[in-house]
């Protein structure tokens, strides 16, 4: 869940117990007091997500997820996708680049897509709305090499991560509905379904 997720469900359930254990009274103390967190907490977002800005896509993460680390950076040329922690614990974070450095920007703009499972793995699009960049994933947990291409020529890469096997990634400048990625020669059936 993300910052503003916890914050508006706190908020929903200080709200629930200040309508039922708060007299009448004391509502007025209550309500300055629910809105003073409120103040604070959009306030942390804000500071998080637009003030600090690192001279790198990982000490951006770094910055701004303490004690965790960047597994893979995929640069695009106005955003970075950051791919952290894996199976479970599996996080993804995209970046932007500003005149000064990388900062998180609005995550509310960012989108998951699943494009489907295939013989030996399965794969994701991300992206962050109103940039050109859009982030294909591919993992195969086998850990088998594979020959990755697509309709747009775009450079894959291999990723080998022992705990999910290896990940082809490629940063591509065009998403349509004509866009095909081919795996060792065949061309794949992708289903583009939103996964968050």
């Amino acid at each position: 869940m993300n910052l503003l997720t916890v914050t508006l469900l706190v908020l929903a359930l200080l709200l629930l117990l200040f309508l039922l254990l708060v007299p009448r009274t004391g509502r007025k103390n209550a309500a300055i007091a629910v809105l003073a967190l409120l103040a604070v907490t959009l306030a942390g977002f804000f500071v998080r997500s637009y003030a600090i800005v690192c001279q790198t896509p990982e000490a951006a993460y770094a910055a701004t997820n303490p004690g965790r680390r960047a597994r893979e950076v995929v640069c695009g040329d106005n955003t970075a996708l950051v791919l952290a922690g894996s199976g479970e614990t599996r996080r993804w974070q995209i970046l932007e680049r500003t005149e000064k450095g990388w900062r998180i920007g609005n995550p509310f703009r960012d989108e998951l897509r699943s494009l489907g499972l295939f013989d030996d793995g399965y794969g994701f699009l991300y992206h962050r709305s109103g940039s050109p960049d859009y982030y294909v994933e591919l993992n195969f947990p086998d850990g088998a090499d594979h020959r990755v291409e697509d309709s747009l020529g775009s450079d894959f890469f291999r990723a080998d991560l022992p705990e999910a096997g290896s990940c082809y990634y490629a940063v591509l400048r065009d998403w349509s509905g004509d866009y095909t990625l081919i795996l060792d020669g065949e061309a794949l059936e992708l289903s583009g379904e939103s996964a968050s």
